[in-house]
């Protein structure tokens, strides 16, 4: 017997049409993905432009950031009377221990 070589079955054509379905979705897909990315990217560089503007890369004014400066100073000289005050303990119990012997 013979094959036919009449073309592809309907099989074959069903697969081929779902294949090119595949690469339109995932192209459309893509450039979705790169207009989202420049939308962003523009949102970004307007945020940068009014950081920058505002005078500085921080959000934080002038006055708000020396206070902060003037809280972490009282609390690392508070860090540092403690730190004095536990040596002054651990070297009287060292010697009350040493002297209980």
């Amino acid at each position: 017997m013979a094959e036919s070589t009449t073309g592809p079955t309907q099989c074959e054509l069903t697969e081929r049409v779902s294949a090119m379905e595949k690469r339109v979705e995932t192209r459309l897909t893509r450039d979705a993905i790169r207009d989202e990315q420049a939308k962003m990217l523009e949102r970004l560089r307007k945020i940068r432009e009014a950081m920058v503007s505002q005078g500085g890369s921080n959000a934080l004014g002038g006055k708000e950031m020396q206070e902060l400066r003037d809280e972490n100073d009282a609390l690392r000289k508070q860090c540092q009377k403690q730190e004095y005050r536990i040596l002054h303990l651990v070297r009287s119990l060292e010697t009350a221990e040493n002297s209980n012997k």
